[in-house]
């Protein structure tokens, strides 16, 4: 009976040690994202993403984060992944843009930052900060 659990017990733990490096592999990223531009417009800011790698980045989401301005008025945050009429996959070598007036209107006086970041299921999250200035609904960049 000592010896029949043993061999149980050592059955158990040598599948376990085959089975778990096929589970949980360590890099899944097979495309890689990048910043392209963050532009000011009217009320709003404009990022694009672009897949410069060679598969489609699946599950892609997008965040930019608005905050600054005289007495920190502003703080906006716009987040997309994916709806009906963009999707959630991004092509290699499409770009696809957002815009926080989706969010809403940025409007103050001030320097601002802008922070981005996107990231897929099979690619790495990157991200940038970025310094502009509003003056009223008018985003500039330096």
């Amino acid at each position: 009976m000592k010896k029949t659990a043993i061999g149980i017990i050592s059955i158990c733990f040598i599948t376990l040690l085959v089975v778990m490096p096929m589970t949980f592999s360590e890099n899944t990223n097979t495309t890689t994202l990048e910043i392209v531009s963050v532009e000011g417009s009217i009320a709003a800011v404009k990022t694009s993403i672009q897949n410069t790698g060679e598969e489609s980045a699946e599950e892609v989401a997008i965040t930019v984060h608005v905050s600054g301005g005289l007495a920190n008025s502003i703080d906006l945050t716009h987040i997309c992944s994916g709806c009906s009429v963009c999707g959630t996959s991004l092509a290699a070598g499409a770009i696809k843009t957002e815009n926080t007036a989706e969010a809403g209107i940025i409007f103050g006086l001030g320097p601002i930052t802008i922070d981005v970041t996107a990231v897929a299921l099979n690619a790495d999250e990157v991200s940038g900060t970025y310094s502009a200035y509003i003056i009223g609904p008018l985003v500039l960049f330096s």
